[in-house]
C-alpha cells in the first residue's frame, strides 16, 4: 500500500489549495465564507442567481464577523477576526457548517457558520467559542460580532443609503430594513448565549461596532436597556453584540452567537417567526451546534462504496451534502432544482454558475438516486414536470411544443436559453438526459407511481419530441447546440453526445415502460433506441474505430476530439470494454491531456474556457474506464481518480469546475470556474465511486449491445414497434453519370421522390 501511494503521488501534480469560498445553503438562501478576507460577506435571498428573466438575485449582506479583547498580563490585546491568523478552515464533516480557527494572544477562536437547515426562508447564524489556549488565565475577556447588510431594493447588490434600524425589546434583537422600512428586505438580528451588551450605528460614528471595539470600548448600551430603541435612519448601518466572558481559565472555553433572519416582504414578523420556529427556545450556541449538526446525519452518515478509503468516503460524503445544498427547496414552483453549482454568486460574476442546467441537473438526479436520496432525487425530476418550458417549439428549432428546457431555468423554474451574436443555445441533449434520470430513479427507487402520474406528459413532450429529432436521412439526432453550447445560426452540429443522450433516454424510457406493464411501448422505445445506436456507429465512428464529436467534423476529416463522447462508454451505451472503447480513449488521452499526468480538456477546437482542464471529464472517462478490462485503462482511471480525490480534499472537499491549464508558476493547475460543481462535480464524483467500487447494480441499456430489432409474440416487426427507420442519405452522381440517377431516373426525380418519403416520415412523427 505504501509503494502505490509513492507510485500515484509521483503519478500527477501535488494538489494546490486554491479554493477561494466556502458556502452553505438550505436551500432559501445562500452564505459564503471569503477565505482570503477572514468573513462572512455574501448572502443570498435566494440560491439561485436569477429569479425570473431579468430579475437579479439580491446580495444582503456586506459582511459579518467576530471580535474579541483581553488582557493576558500587562498586554490589552483588541481584533476583529479579519485581522487574525487563520489556523485553519473546512466544513464540519459531511455537512454545510463552515468551520473556520483563528489564534489571537494565546487564544483560539473558531467560528461558525451555516444557513439553518430547517428554517424555510433566507437566514444564517454565526458562533463563536474561545478557548484560551495560552497556558495561563486571561482577564476582561469579551467577544463581539458585526453585522453588516444592505437591504435596499437595487439588484443584485443593494444600496446602503438611507438604512433603518431599531431595537426590538420583547424580540431582543436588531431589526434594520432599507430605505422607508419597505424596500428590498428586513433582517432580524437575535443573540445567542449570555449576551450584556449592544450598539448600531453608521460607518464612521462612534456608535457603529467596528469603531467601539477598534476603541477599546464597551458597546453603547445594555441589551435589557429600554431607553434606547428608538429607530433611525443611517447609511451603511451595522449591528453588533458583546459578550463580557471576564475571566477565562486555562484551558476554558466561552460561546456567543448570533442569528439573523430575512424576510424579503419587508415584514419583521414575519422574519421572526422563521426564526423563533427554528430555535425553539433553544438559544445556548453550543446546543444549537450540535443540533444543526445532527440535521446532516443523512449525509455525514451515509453508507459510501464497500472498498473506499478514509479520503474517498470523506468526500463522497461531502459531495452529497453540496449535492442537497444545492436543491432550492422554496415552495411553489421552484422547488426541486438542482443548481449547476451552489456559489453565492450574482449577476455581476460571469463564470459563476448557481444556475439551473437541465444536463448538469441530470448527473445531479441520477447521483442521488444510486446514493439512495429518492426525494431529493423526485424532487428534481418533478421540478422539471411542472416547469415552464416550450419558448422554442418553431419548427427551426424544436418543432414540437415540449416539456424540457432546451438549456436551462430561471428560479421561478421558467425557460431560459442564453443568446449571443450566433443566437441561442438549443440543446436537444437534455430531453435524452432528463429521461435517462427517470430511468434511473424508477429501477433504483421502484417507485413506479411517479412515472405512471406524469405518463401522458413524459411521453408527448419528452419521449415523443425526442424521437421526433431523429433525422430520416442519417438516423441521428438533428444538428444542435449540444452539450458545450454552440449556439445557432449555422453553429450548430450534429453533436455524437446528443445522439448518444438520445439513445440512453430512450432506452431508459424502454425500462419505465416494461416497468409499468407496456410490454409493446418497452419493445418499441428499446427499437427505436437500437437504431439510434446503429446509426451512432454507422455515421460517428472513423475508420480506427474512434467516436467523433460530430458527424460535421468526422466528414470534414479532422479536429474531431471531443471528450463528451465518454458518456458512449460511462453509460455503456457501447460496450466500455471494446475495441472502439479503447481506440476513442487512446486518441482522447492522445489529444486532450494536459501535460505532467494531469487530466483532459473537454475538446480540439475551443477558446480559453475549453482548453483549461475538466473536472467532469476526468470523472467521466473514470466511470467509462470502470468498465475496461485493459491494464492501461485500470492505471489510467486510477491516476486520474487520485488527482481529483487530492486535489479536492486539499480544496475543503469541494469539487471544481476547471483546473487551470498552466503547468508552472503560480497558477498551475490552480481551481477556476465555479466552485463547488454540483452535477458536473460532486456529482460525476459519486457516480463514478459507483462505477468504480461497482457498487450500484445497473443494466445494460436496451438489455445489451445488440441492435437487433426485437419481434412481438407472433414474431412480426410492426412499423410502430421498431420506429421510423432512416433514410439514406442519397450519393451525388458522378459527373460521367450523363445527369442520369440510379435505374434511369432523372436526379429531380430522385430528389423529388426523397423529399416525398422524407415528408411522410416527417409528418407521421
Amino acid at each position: 500500500m505504501l509503494l502505490l501511494s509513492i507510485l500515484l503521488a509521483a503519478a500527477h501534480p501535488a494538489p494546490k489549495q486554491s479554493v477561494q469560498a466556502l458556502v452553505s445553503s438550505n436551500g432559501h438562501g445562500t452564505l459564503a465564507w471569503n477565505v482570503a478576507e477572514k468573513r462572512f460577506d455574501r448572502l443570498l435571498q435566494h440560491p439561485y442567481k436569477f429569479e425570473s428573466n431579468g430579475v437579479a438575485t439580491r446580495d444582503l449582506l456586506v459582511d459579518a464577523y467576530f471580535g474579541v479583547t483581553l488582557t493576558k498580563g500587562a498586554t490589552n490585546a483588541k481584533t476583529w477576526l479579519p485581522s487574525a491568523a487563520v489556523e485553519s478552515v473546512a466544513y464540519v464533516p459531511g455537512t454545510a457548517i463552515i468551520v473556520a480557527k483563528q489564534k489571537v494572544e494565546g487564544v483560539t477562536v473558531t467560528t461558525y457558520g451555516f444557513v439553518p437547515r430547517g428554517l424555510s426562508g433566507a437566514a444564517f447564524v454565526m458562533l463563536a467559542q474561545i478557548e484560551n489556549t495560552s497556558g495561563a488565565a486571561l482577564s476582561n475577556v469579551s467577544l463581539y460580532s458585526l453585522v453588516n447588510q444592505r437591504l435596499g431594493a437595487e439588484r443584485p447588490e443593494p444600496s446602503g443609503a438611507n438604512e433603518y434600524i431599531q431595537y426590538n425589546l420583547g424580540k431582543v434583537g436588531f431589526e434594520e430594513f432599507g430605505p422607508y422600512m419597505n424596500s428590498g428586505a428586513a433582517a432580524v438580528a437575535r443573540p445567542l448565549g449570555g449576551v450584556s451588551r449592544r450598539t448600531s450605528g453608521a460607518a464612521g460614528i462612534p456608535t457603529n461596532p467596528w469603531n467601539q471595539l477598534n476603541a477599546g470600548m464597551p458597546f453603547s448600551d445594555e441589551v435589557g436597556d429600554s431607553g434606547s430603541v428608538t429607530g433611525y435612519n443611517g447609511n451603511d448601518l451595522a449591528s453588533g453584540y458583546q459578550w463580557q466572558i471576564g475571566a477565562l481559565a486555562a484551558g476554558e472555553k466561552a460561546w456567543a452567537g448570533v442569528a439573523v433572519s430575512y424576510d424579503q416582504g419587508s415584514i419583521a414578523a414575519d422574519a421572526w417567526g422563521r426564526l423563533d420556529d427554528w430555535l425553539k427556545g433553544v438559544t445556548a450556541p453550543a446546543d444549537l451546534l450540535a443540533r444543526e449538526t445532527a440535521t446532516w446525519a443523512d449525509t455525514s452518515a451515509a453508507k459510501a462504496p464497500a472498498g473506499m478509503s478514509a479520503d474517498e468516503q470523506a468526500l463522497y460524503r461531502q459531495s452529497l451534502a453540496v449535492l442537497k445544498m444545492a436543491q432550492v427547496r422554496e415552495s411553489g414552483r421552484s422547488y426541486g432544482q438542482i443548481l449547476a453549482s451552489p456559489a453565492a454568486s450574482t449577476s455581476n460574476e460571469y463564470n459563476q454558475w448557481n444556475i439551473t442546467w437541465v444536463r448538469d441537473m441530470a448527473y445531479a438526479t441520477v447521483a442521488l438516486a444510486e446514493a439512495g436520496a429518492f426525494a431529493e432525487a423526485k424532487a428534481a425530476l418533478e421540478f422539471q414536470l411542472r416547469a415552464q418550458a416550450g419558448t422554442f417549439a418553431a419548427p427551426e428549432f424544436v418543432g414540437h411544443d415540449y416539456q424540457i428546457s432546451v438549456c436551462r431555468y430561471f428560479g421561478d423554474g421558467s425557460e431560459e436559453s442564453d443568446s449571443n451574436a450566433d443566437g441561442p443555445n438549443i440543446e436537444y441533449d437534455g430531453f435524452g438526459l432528463f429521461l435517462w434520470a427517470l430511468g434511473r430513479y424508477v429501477a433504483l427507487s421502484g417507485d413506479v407511481a411517479l412515472a405512471q402520474t406524469y405518463l401522458p406528459l413524459i411521453q408527448t413532450k419528452i419521449a415523443d419530441v425526442l424521437i421526433a429529432l431523429v433525422e430520416p436521412y442519417s438516423g441521428l439526432v438533428r444538428a444542435d447546440s449540444s452539450i458545450w453550447e454552440t449556439h445557432w445560426n449555422g453553429k450548430q452540429r450534429q453533436f455524437a453526445y446528443s445522439s448518444i443522450t438520445a439513445a440512453s433516454g430512450i432506452c431508459a424510457m424502454g425500462d419505465v415502460a416494461q416497468a409499468l406493464g407496456d410490454a409493446d411501448g418497452a419493445r418499441r422505445y428499446r427499437n427505436i433506441a437500437r437504431q439510434l445506436r446503429k446509426s451512432i456507429r454507422d455515421h460517428l465512428f472513423d475508420a480506427k474505430g474512434v467516436l467523433a464529436a460530430s458527424k460535421d467534423e468526422l466528414e470534414r476529416g479532422s479536429d474531431y476530439y471531443d471528450a463528451a463522447v465518454l458518456e458512449a462508454f460511462a453509460m455503456k451505451l457501447f460496450d466500455p470494454n471494446g475495441a472502439e472503447a479503447h481506440a476513442t480513449v487512446d486518441a482522447l488521452l492522445e489529444k486532450l491531456s494536459i501535460a505532467g499526468g494531469r487530466g483532459l480538456f473537454r475538446n480540439d477546437e475551443g477558446g480559453d474556457y475549453d482548453k483549461q482542464e475538466w473536472v467532469l471529464v476526468d470523472l467521466r472517462l473514470v466511470a467509462a474506464l470502470a468498465g475496461s478490462q485493459r491494464a492501461e485503462d485500470a492505471d489510467t482511471a486510477t491516476r486520474l481518480w487520485s488527482w481529483v480525490l487530492s486535489q479536492s480534499r486539499a480544496n475543503k472537499d469541494l469539487i471544481a469546475e476547471l483546473y487551470d491549464d498552466d503547468t508552472t508558476g503560480a497558477s498551475a493547475h490552480a481551481y477556476a470556474g465555479s466552485v463547488p460543481m454540483a452535477g458536473f462535480g460532486a456529482g460525476a464524483y459519486v457516480l463514478a465511486a459507483h462505477q468504480r467500487f461497482q457498487s450500484v447494480t445497473e443494466a445494460l441499456p436496451c438489455g445489451g449491445f445488440s441492435n437487433e430489432i426485437e419481434t412481438d409474440a407472433t414474431g412480426e416487426v410492426k412499423p410502430e414497434d421498431a420506429g421510423d427507420p432512416p433514410v439514406e442519405e442519397q450519393p451525388t452522381p458522378a459527373p460521367d453519370a450523363k445527369k442520369r440517377g440510379c435505374a434511369g431516373t432523372t436526379p429531380i426525380v430522385w430528389w423529388v421522390l426523397a423529399f416525398m418519403l422524407w415528408f411522410a416520415v416527417r409528418e407521421r412523427r
